[in-house]
């Protein structure tokens, strides 16, 4: 099975670019033996963590808007 996430990974980087597959393998929290080591917080790059930060923003602040509406 990892076998066929690790040439997802590959095959994503080859269709987007590396630092899209580190952020999705990041989100993923996937570390086995990965293509990239962007698998953990401890081992992305800084770029990628900022990506996956940057992704959810407007999310985050959906949720703390629907919490404060529900006070």
């Amino acid at each position: 099975m990892s076998a066929g996430l690790d040439l997802g990974y590959v095959i994503l980087s080859l269709l987007r670019d590396q630092r899209y597959a580190e952020t999705v393998q990041l989100m993923a929290e996937y570390a086995p033996q990965p293509p990239f080591d962007a698998g953990s917080l401890y081992t992305a790059p800084q770029a990628t963590k900022n990506m996956v930060e940057g992704m959810f923003t407007d999310f985050r602040a959906g949720v703390q808007d629907t919490l404060r509406a529900t006070r």
